[in-house]
């Protein structure tokens, strides 16, 4: 009904139209009439009567103020009935399941009528349009510079629906490339977006002290490759900065197996003048906090907005010592938990100057040491009895002279690396008040990831699916107390849980409800008494690679596994041709590209999909 008084409109507002556009218009307004009179129909036969169920007047709002025949062809051809392309079939093949065949058949009239009326469109839109403009440029430019509800309301998103019928738009006259931007765009239809930024090395950044951070050239190229990996942490309605553009190829890949995208922009300033929900960096950090300055303005959801350099210490790899100390000292005097049987002693010291250190270094033949703020294996080294080399002590005097302190630690032997992973929670506090470590603040478990590293600790990638799938029998059975206690390691995990809380309290910035990534990463290691879980080796507040693992494995089919990896690009170019199998929408067997091999320069994600 909507649809056919918004043609009367257009034909009492624009009489100078051409004749054809308006006797086309007009055949259009009586399918409308007829669609409207078939719809009554089913309602009656279903015992509903027509103004029953309130529907709303969106369709009025994006068109009353059309101020020229051009605006009514992009919204309401070439947008809302285009759109309708979709969703009648949608619901067609619905009813059809149903056992419907009544309603599915004048949905199927639909359908057909509809494509006439968008081929009506698009004749008068390709008329009237700038000479030498694109069909996407003019489209976009017409909803950016249209009346009525305006962009943030009605953009391209409201010309598809659930499932995207490209052979019909091809059919009908849409150019490919029309049709291949329509589909991969993402852009909210409603939900202002969260904005995520990868920044992988916000910890370099906080332990510079300032922005202006500027990462070597091949670790700027590896940043920029895994920077999309964030497609698949993101939501279909948020958005993600890629100052990389992905290749369309690959995007149209990422979207059947993922089933939506999320809008990507190539910097920060591209979101400019919008409404925004909250802001999600990899990390904060100085450089994050100056790049997203700009937003912040245009934010409408409680979160953090800003760096602040209170949250150094949050990101302190030295949190650690003091955690492990604290969960030891929770568990250990709990006869159940028997915690010598099953964990390391909570060893490691923050050292302040070279003396220190070596003075720390000799209470384990082997020790590691670590800087205060480190990413990814970077940043450590393992000291043996042979002691320093002149190049490792020089590192040493720079880091404790740039960051005040390192981590020393007793050097084990990694049997499994895994990590734990939580959103933290800040609920609203009932005066109103910001977050509350003292009980406003909770963690909710989001999962375990186990990860792959080479000897220094550098990520390689991590198994998807069961992670204890692999560990081998001898290890399952002593996460599970040679099958005396299963729920040991949930109950480990609880505690540390309450004992993250308030030290991760200060990344929350004001009040209302707000949620933070956090991991932990652990590892069972070798020791001469048998095996042994070291449960904190690092904190890190912030999104990880195991927290993007996490979201890679929710695609997997129920009775498949897998692993994700890291390649150099080479390696990656040379696999051959595997293109995932789904069941029911899941990866049941076969590859999956993360980021995109085409635009690549250093390394590429995938994830190789098998049958449990």
């Amino acid at each position: 009904m909507l649809a056919l008084e918004l043609m009367a409109l257009a034909l009492l507002r624009f009489p100078e139209a051409p004749a054809a556009f308006r006797r086309g218009l007009l055949q259009a307004l009586g399918e409308e009439q007829r669609h409207l009179a078939l719809y009554i129909g089913r309602m009656e036969a279903s015992g509903v009567a027509f103004g029953e169920v309130a529907v709303n007047d969106f369709f009025w709002r994006c068109l009353e103020d059309m101020r020229t025949p051009m605006d009514f062809v992009i919204r309401m051809s070439l947008t809302l009935e285009q759109a309708n392309l979709d969703y009648s079939r949608y619901y067609k093949n619905i009813f059809e399941i149903l056992g419907d065949t009544e309603t599915a058949a004048v949905l199927a009239q639909v359908h057909a009528d509809e494509i006439g009326h968008v081929r009506l469109g698009l004749h008068w839109f390709r008329q009237w349009k700038e000479p030498g403009a694109g069909d996407w440029e003019a489209f976009c430019a017409g909803l950016e510079g249209g009346p009525g509800a305006g962009p943030a309301v009605l953009g391209p998103s409201r010309a598809k629906g659930p499932e995207f019928d490209r052979e019909v738009r091809l059919g009908l006259g849409l150019d490919a490339a029309f049709v291949d931007q329509l589909q991969l765009w993402g852009r909210s239809r409603g939900r202002p977006p969260t904005v995520w930024w990868f920044n992988p090395s916000c910890e370099e950044e906080i332990a510079r002290g300032k922005p202006g951070h500027q990462p070597t050239a091949p670790l700027k190229a590896l940043q920029a490759d895994l920077a999309q990996g964030m497609l698949w942490l993101a939501a279909r309605e948020d958005a993600v900065v890629l100052e990389r553009p992905p290749s369309q190829a690959w995007l149209q890949e990422v979207l059947a197996v993922r089933g939506g995208l999320p809008e990507i922009a190539d910097s920060p300033a591209a979101l400019a003048g919008r409404k925004l929900g909250r802001l999600s960096p990899w990390g904060w950090s100085p450089e994050a906090g100056v790049r997203m300055a700009g937003l912040k303005g245009q934010l409408t959801a409680p979160g953090r907005s800003e760096w602040s350099p209170e949250l150094a210490p949050v990101y302190a790899k030295d949190g650690a010592v003091a955690l492990r100390r604290r969960l030891w000292e929770a568990v250990r005097d709990d006869p159940a938990e028997r915690a010598e049987e099953w964990l390391c002693a909570p060893e490691g010291e923050v050292c302040g100057t070279v003396a220190e250190v070596e003075a720390a270094c000799l209470r384990w033949p082997e020790a590691v040491i670590k800087a205060r703020w480190k990413c990814s294996g970077r940043d450590m080294f393992r000291r043996t009895a042979e002691g320093w080399t002149e190049p490792r002590r020089r590192w040493l005097e720079r880091t404790l002279a740039a960051q005040g302190a390192v981590i020393v630690e007793p050097w084990y032997r990694r049997l499994a690396d895994f990590s734990w992973h939580w959103d933290a929670v800040q609920e609203p506090a009932a005066g109103g008040g910001g977050a509350d470590p003292g009980g406003q603040v909770r963690l909710e478990g989001r999962g375990i990831c186990r990860f792959v590293t080479d000897e220094a600790g550098r990520f390689l990638g991590t198994h998807l699916g069961g992670w204890q799938e692999e560990l081998g029998e001898p290890l399952r059975r002593f996460l599970h107390g040679d099958g005396r206690d299963p729920r040991r390691l949930p109950r480990l995990k609880a505690a540390l849980g309450r004992l993250l809380a308030p030290v991760i309290a200060p990344l929350f910035e004001g009040a209302g409800r707000q949620e933070q990534p956090v991991g932990v990463d652990a590892m069972i290691v070798e020791t001469p008494a048998g095996p042994r879980l070291q449960p904190v080796v690092e904190i890190n507040p912030r999104w990880t690679m195991g927290r993007l693992s996490l979201a890679l494995a929710a695609h997997l089919h129920p009775k498949s596994t897998g692993q994700w990896r890291i390649l150099p690009v080479a390696i990656a170019r040379a696999l051959p041709p595997d293109p995932v199998r789904l069941s029911g929408g899941r990866w049941q067997e076969g590859r999956v590209y993360t980021t995109d091999p085409a635009t690549a320069a250093a390394v590429v994600g995938v994830a190789e999909i098998r049958p449990r």
